[in-house]
């Protein structure tokens, strides 16, 4: 883990450049650990560091300090509502095949806490389909295990044979044909719960960061909860963040319509 006054010093920097948005990211950061000084103390860091508009971080896996972290977003403005927990797959004989340390009742658990404290937070989620031994039962666990929770985006990736892995010496291994069947119908899922969410959103008051104006009049961007958003109004430009009520969700641009707050 990088000392943590380093990264605290980068982030500071980066504002001092001009920068209003910082993502904390690396690999397995739940298990942060700085001389005792674990993610939380982290982020409690970078939230003090004055003209930072607003950070997120990236993926954080179960077992670690995600609720901590929950709870430390909950409290401050600035900490994006967005969460990405990382899932896999929503049979636990998968997860247990995996040797993911949480089990899908543990990952439910974990989806209501986030809800009850947060309200309209973002929920990303990555997925596996077609790891050896999911069996049409399985994945239909995890078909009906992902549409009951409350996600945003979903991540869908197709099982690959890594030579030199446990899984790959795994059986049976599911046939390609039916790993993008699979693949196909948790996509279409995911684009379903992407727009659930965002139609949630509409009528509602959130900040987006424009990163793109080549459309006179118009701007793109991001909203805190990590919706596209395209906003309408005069004055827009890269890196300014406005406030928008979202009116729409355009399904086939996967983008929500709104007008910028005077």
């Amino acid at each position: 883990s990088r000392p943590l006054r380093e990264i605290v010093d980068e982030v500071r920097k980066l504002v001092d450049s001009g920068f209003k948005e910082v993502v904390l990211t690396g690999a397995n950061i739940g298990c942060y650990d700085d001389g005792g000084q674990r993610l939380v103390t982290l982020l409690e860091a970078v939230d003090r560091i004055p003209g930072l508009a607003r950070f997120r971080i990236s993926s954080i896996e179960l077992s670690t300090v995600e609720r901590e972290v929950i709870d430390f977003m909950a409290g401050s403005p600035r900490f994006c509502r967005f969460l990405h927990l990382p899932l896999q797959s929503g049979d636990d004989m998968v997860l247990a095949a995996m040797r993911r340390r949480y089990t899908t009742a543990r990952y439910r658990n974990l989806v209501e806490y986030a809800v009850g404290k947060l309200g309209a937070v973002g929920l990303g989620a990555d997925v596996i389909a077609g790891f050896p031994g999911e069996d049409v039962d399985s994945f239909e666990r995890t078909r009906a295990f992902i549409v009951s929770l409350p996600l945003s985006h979903l991540h869908v990736f197709e099982y690959s044979i890594r030579p030199g892995t446990d899984a790959a010496e795994m059986r049976p291994h599911v046939p390609a044909i039916e790993k993008k069947r699979r693949v196909a119908e948790l996509i279409q899922i995911g684009r379903t719960a992407k727009a659930a969410f965002a139609h949630n959103l509409i009528g509602r008051t959130v900040s987006v960061l424009i990163e793109d104006t080549s459309t006179p009049g118009q701007g793109i961007g991001w909203a805190g909860e990590y919706i596209r958003t395209r906003v309408s109004g005069p004055g827009l430009a890269p890196n300014r963040i406005v406030s928008v009520r979202p009116r729409a969700f355009d399904e086939a641009a996967e983008v929500l319509m709104s007008v910028a707050e005077e």
